[in-house]
């Protein structure tokens, strides 16, 4: 049997943001396990604007290199994990709800982990 692909995502853009520092604690725990393979994905490195695709994400019709990029990583993926400070009203970050929403509604049915 395949070993699971999980992603432990960094869910933060900010200059100075702590979850990139959780984020490595969380990979590197991880890493001591034998029974599933770890990634650390940076949102950060897609550079994904807010909502600038023309059609919902759950239409699976990506009209940008960017989004493409970002829904075929996130699809290679079995599990994901995100590290994220919550925001003022205790909901995740605009950005990484953002990016949940075109991980969870691209095609791929396996909810987020967070």
């Amino acid at each position: 049997m395949k070993a699971l692909r999980l992603a432990i995502i960094i869910g933060s853009t900010r200059p100075g943001r702590n979850g990139e520092a959780v984020a490595k604690w969380v990979y590197d725990i991880a890493q001591k396990r034998t029974d599933a393979e770890f990634e650390l994905v940076d949102i950060k490195d897609f550079n994904l604007p807010l909502l600038d695709e023309p059609v919902p994400p759950s239409m699976g019709q990506y009209s940008k290199p960017h989004t493409k990029t970002w829904a075929a990583k996130i699809g290679s993926f079995d599990g994901y994990v995100f590290s994220s400070r919550p925001s003022i009203t205790t909901a995740s970050p605009a950005r990484s709800r953002t990016r949940s929403i075109f991980c969870s509604l691209s095609g791929i049915t396996r909810p987020p982990v967070s």
